[in-house]
């Protein structure tokens, strides 16, 4: 880890999206529980409302550090998404202890902690104990199934005529709370095997 002392933020998130807007508020609030300080989302040309994601986080809660951007032009050969995230390394990474880098699909969890981010407060403790420095983590995906949900996600963000940025729902609250096994992967295995 580095020293915490020169860093304004602890936890840095950046994704890159297209056309996600019918989850990611769900996503960010999940992130938010793991103890993300600041999100840094890059719009790879989405053909969706993801531009009223910020006027709805400048309603619902004006201290969280959340920015829309658009995507890096790419005068190279490399991926889009690799592109987005040079550039978040060098932009943000200077004033952040830890960065991580996700897709809006992928729900970062402790398995020994309360949160992602108790977890990363406690490597400083662990390196002592193990002489080790960790300077970065990898994670393996979990699959998270639809719950028995029959009907696909209505999310969507709706702007009303008074200006305002509501948060649409047509299946009924599916917010994660907490992290649950959520039935059968898609290769039709139990989330228990």
């Amino acid at each position: 880890s580095v020293d915490s002392k020169s860093k304004s933020v602890f936890l840095t998130l950046c994704t890159t999206v297209r056309s996600n807007v019918h989850f990611i508020v769900e996503w960010i609030e999940y992130m938010r529980m793991q103890g993300v300080d600041r999100f840094i989302i890059y719009d790879d040309e989405s053909k969706d409302d993801i531009a009223l994601l910020i006027p709805f986080y400048r309603q619902k809660d004006p201290s969280l550090d959340i920015r829309l951007l658009p995507r890096i032009i790419n005068t190279s050969h490399h991926h889009r998404q690799v592109v987005s995230l040079q550039h978040c390394l060098e932009t943000y990474g200077p004033n952040t202890e830890w960065l991580i880098n996700s897709d809006t699909d992928e729900y970062v969890y402790s398995p020994s902690h309360a949160t992602f981010r108790a977890m990363l407060e406690d490597i400083p403790r662990m390196e002592r104990e193990r002489g080790v420095v960790v300077q970065n983590l990898h994670f393996y995906c979990s699959r998270f199934g639809s719950s028995g949900q029959l009907r696909r996600f209505q999310y969507r963000l709706e702007q009303q005529p008074d200006g305002t940025v509501l948060y649409r729902n047509g299946c009924g609250p599916q917010l994660l709370v907490n992290q649950v096994l959520r039935g059968p992967d898609g290769y039709g295995r139990s989330e228990a095997e």
